[in-house]
């Protein structure tokens, strides 16, 4: 049996985007009758075979289930930009982006409600990231999603949780790789490292830390502590406290997670910000000022624009007949520092 023909790959012989080689061979307008023409000339050329449930799909319009937290806004605001974008760029699909928002990560009876309405309300795909407590609801929409035969494509999860088609997250390997490798560079091998991270749950952010604590191993870098703070800004002051207090040694405290601000803030009112630094997750304004003083020496963005982009795309490819070949998409991390701060902020539409 030869190999199965794609819309993506009579796309590519054709110079055309795959929206319109879709609607050249499902009969939907805005196509000239001249490239319609060669468009399913190349198609029978190929031996392209027609996905008939996926042409229904595109005439009736594709509804994605979006079940996600809100918190934290700086990171989630982002990522949920990107949805909307590559939705918006995907219109000639008909897509809809169905949301059902929790508030944080510790939400578990509003990520189980959302749950619930997503099933009362039906979909065509699922993209999801769960809570942190999980078991309320788990079982409820593993059971949705294997009888209905729904796709459901995650983001920084675990791919034992559900029957992902594919999990999209960043490099946690190489994230914890930098981050070691600048705290060798700046500080030396006799660096002393406080760690605050959100959670043991957090199955993202415990792979960032399995990595970097071998990692810091490697170079002779001490790690005095970790800590977890939930997701809340005030426990990240609590913990960025308690590290100062009970470490006078400390050189720098890793953030894992996008609170930094809370930390550079502590830190400030203790008077130390000469002596201890600051490497955070993400890039937003209010990190602007911490790392314009070199308190916030250097930050990991993760892109969530671009992993919201990503989950939309793959999740109406997968369901229009296309095959994702890969278990997880990783998106690569970039460090962020003063000399490049602007560059950043500019990319991303923000003002310094």
């Amino acid at each position: 049996m030869g190999k199965k023909i794609t819309i993506k790959e009579i796309s590519k012989i054709m110079g055309v985007s795959a929206s319109t080689v879709t609607n050249a061979l499902t009969g939907q307008p805005n196509v000239s009758d001249e490239l319609r023409q060669a468009i399913k000339d190349k198609a029978n050329e190929l031996g392209y075979k027609p996905n008939f449930h996926a042409r229904a799909m595109v005439k009736n319009g594709i509804t994605l289930a979006v079940i996600t937290a809100q918190q934290p806004a700086q990171y989630m605001d982002m990522v949920i930009k990107g949805m909307e974008e590559e939705a918006e760029r995907l219109s000639d699909y008909k897509i809809t982006l169905k949301k059902y928002l929790y508030h944080d990560n510790r939400a578990t009876l509003e990520a189980h409600d959302c749950v619930e309405r997503m099933i009362a309300d039906g979909a065509d795909g699922v993209i999801f990231a769960s809570s942190f407590m999980i078991e309320t609801y788990i079982d409820t929409l593993k059971k949705y999603i294997i009888e209905k035969k729904i796709p459901i494509i995650g983001m920084n999860d675990d791919k034992e949780l559900l029957p992902y088609i594919s999990i999209v997250n960043s490099n946690t390997k190489v994230i914890a790789q930098i981050v070691a490798q600048t705290i060798h560079i700046q500080f030396g091998s006799n660096a002393h490292i406080g760690v605050i991270t959100t959670s043991s749950r957090h199955a993202n952010h415990m792979k960032i830390l399995t990595v970097f604590k071998e990692e810091c191993k490697r170079y002779g870098i001490t790690i005095v502590d970790i800590l977890e703070n939930d997701d809340s800004n005030i426990k990240s002051y609590e913990c960025t406290h308690q590290l100062l207090t009970e470490h006078p040694e400390l050189d720098v405290i890793y953030m894992t997670s996008y609170d930094s601000v809370s930390v550079c803030k502590c830190i400030e009112n203790m008077g130390m910000q000469e002596k201890v630094k600051v490497i955070g997750h993400d890039i937003y304004q209010e990190m602007v000022p911490y790392m314009q003083k070199d308190l916030l020496i250097a930050s990991i963005f993760q892109n969530p624009q671009k992993q919201g982009r990503t989950v939309v795309r793959m999740l109406a490819e997968w369901i229009l007949g296309e095959k994702i070949d890969k278990e997880h998409i990783h998106i690569k991390p970039e460090l962020v520092m003063r000399s490049n701060l602007e560059a950043y902020m500019e990319e991303h539409g923000c003002t310094m």
